[in-house]
């Protein structure tokens, strides 16, 4: 279960979901909900677009970085260097799925929301205006996050709320059947 990811992200970060993005923010986050689960995504102008899927019953938070050019082998693991801003890198095993949807082919990675590896994580996460991603010593991506802490924090609303997006601002079609708004 993410109860623990919820709490922190919840205590960490506004009790709000802010609608409005500073002009220096480049990535625009949308929340998506439903029975599954919640999902928030952002693309950045290369193309690059970063999901962050989190299922009610699940105890990890699932990363899926797309990008278009990229050209994987379904099924292939790969070891990647996560790093936000000049923090890190994470060190990390993904996975690699090309049959996706029109965002193009993707490299998936889980991190324990409930463990405190997990936590430091996404305090990172939150913390940071960028995130750089390499594959095999071979810079990847690198996409700015604008405001990871709102994207957090509207995940953790919508788990505690068992998969409700519902909120002003309803953009598009939701995650397992529900809404998706942009935060």
């Amino acid at each position: 279960m993410l109860k623990a990811f919820a709490a922190f992200a919840l205590l960490a970060a506004p009790a709000t979901i802010s609608t409005a993005q500073s002009p220096t923010q480049v990535a625009q986050w949308t929340l998506a909900g439903g029975q599954q689960g919640c999902a928030v995504h952002a693309s950045s102008p290369q193309g690059t677009v970063v999901s962050i899927v989190a299922g009610a019953e699940q105890s990890n938070l699932m990363f899926l970085v797309q990008n278009r050019s990229w050209r994987l082998q379904d099924g292939q693991r790969y070891q990647i260097a996560v790093e936000f801003d000049e923090d890190g890198p994470w060190q990390l095993q993904a996975v690699a799925r090309t049959q996706i949807d029109q965002d193009g082919p993707g490299l998936i990675f889980a991190v324990p929301a409930g463990e405190e590896r997990g936590l430091k994580f996404i305090s990172e996460f939150v913390g940071a205006s960028g995130m750089a991603l390499s594959r095999e010593g071979a810079g990847t991506a690198a996409v700015p996050l604008g405001s990871g802490q709102s994207a957090m924090t509207a995940l953790a609303q919508c788990l505690s709320q068992g998969g409700s997006a519902d909120a002003p601002g309803v953009t598009e079609a939701g995650f397992g059947g529900g809404r998706a708004v942009k935060i």
